[in-house]
Parts: structure tokens; C-alpha cells; sequence
């Protein structure tokens, strides 16, 4: 798996939703100029002893698109954030899971 980097024009005041890309902040990663990419929300747990809400899962990726590791943040963090790109495709991807 690899991110093809080819960024132009996006708008800052973006939802959070499937494919939005967040710079990594603090750290390493921001040293390094990694990047989030949003490939998940889950959603909010109906069982009564679980009190996450909704959690977006991210994929860490670096500045040339290679996948160095993966983080969840909860969604009230995930909406302050401000979006540097997007993802085109990642929402409409669907894997087949098969017996080995």
C-alpha cells in the first residue's frame, strides 16, 4: 500500500469524514513531516459499561505516502482539527474477508 502525494487546492474548514488527511503534531512524526489519514469512524458503543463515543482510526503515513503506523483519536479531539488534504477513493473501499 502506498499514498500518491499530489496535493493543489483544498479547503481548511472541511468535516471530518473518510480520507481526510491531518498533519501529525508533535513528536517525531512531526519532525519527520508524517501525516494522518482518516480511514475510519466508528460508532458509538450501545453497551452501557462501554463510554467511548464515536473514534476515528488514522493511518500514519510519511512524506513520501509509505505507511509507518496506525492511532485512534475520539471524534471531539478529530473535529478541532483543521485538514491539510484529502484522500480520494478511501470511503469506497471494500475488502472481502475469506477462510484460509
Amino acid at each position: 500500500m502506498k499514498i500518491e502525494i499530489a496535493l493543489t487546492d483544498f479547503s481548511p474548514h472541511e468535516p471530518v469524514r473518510v480520507g481526510n488527511v491531518y498533519s501529525v503534531k508533535g513528536g517525531r512524526g512531526s519532525r519527520l513531516k508524517h501525516m494522518f489519514v482518516l480511514i475510519a469512524i466508528t460508532e458509538r458503543s450501545d453497551d452501557k459499561y462501554d463510554c467511548r463515543g464515536e473514534q476515528c482510526l488514522m493511518l500514519c503515513i510519511d512524506k513520501n505516502g509509505n505507511p509507518v503506523g496506525v492511532t485512534q483519536y475520539a471524534m471531539y479531539y478529530v473535529n478541532d482539527l483543521c485538514p491539510i488534504a484529502f484522500v480520494d477513493g478511501l470511503e469506497d473501499l471494500t475488502f472481502v474477508m475469506r477462510s484460509l
